[in-house]
């Protein structure tokens, strides 16, 4: 919904919100939520197979998928989690692409694909996302275009918009933004 009031031309959009446990796929027609799926994997199960494969803590592997997403490991440790993680992006895909058949299958999915979520960094994702294998599940008319969306990019250049950032606080954001706007 906060997407949606905030941001322009997300009348008609979806959100992929991927998290630590869940991704959650979120269409918005005419501004409201018409649909919502979710399958059991996020950014925790990238993390689970990093410390899985490497032997370390999972706060220490967590730490490590944080600075490989932000592009700020060394070579090697991003030859190492490249290869882990495009093993468990090949499921994370496989589960967004079953979780399309509970899409209703009348409606034309939306031209405009913003991802969410602490997982939303992780680069196997994104190239999961921009190969578009997965379009083939659904109606669409045209491209889908796919944006990264960010805390800052649906709040105020007030207060919370200079702390909160990143596609990973967006839901602490639009928490926020449909609070005060239910107490208005």
């Amino acid at each position: 919904k906060a997407v949606a009031d905030k941001i322009p031309g997300a009348k008609e959009c979806s959100v992929l919100d991927i998290g630590g446990l869940y991704t959650n796929l979120i269409i918005i027609h005419s501004g409201n939520i018409s649909e919502i799926v979710s399958f059991p994997s996020g950014g925790h199960h990238f993390t689970k197979s990093l410390s899985n494969e490497t032997g370390l803590e999972i706060g220490h592997s967590n730490q490590l998928k944080k600075q490989y997403a932000s592009g700020i490991t060394n070579e090697k440790e991003t030859i190492k989690i490249a290869n882990i993680f495009i093993g468990e992006s090949a499921e994370w895909e496989k589960k967004f692409v079953d979780s399309l058949s509970g899409v209703s299958a009348t409606d034309f999915f939306p031209k405009l694909m913003y991802m969410v979520g602490g997982g939303a960094q992780i680069p196997e994702i994104k190239n999961a996302l921009e190969t578009k294998r997965w379009v083939a599940h659904v109606l669409s008319i045209g491209e889908i275009v796919i944006t990264m969306l960010g805390a800052e990019d649906i709040l105020s250049k007030g207060e919370l918009g200079a702390v909160l950032k990143g596609p990973d606080e967006i839901g602490l954001a639009s928490l926020i933004i449909n609070s005060v706007d239910n107490l208005t």
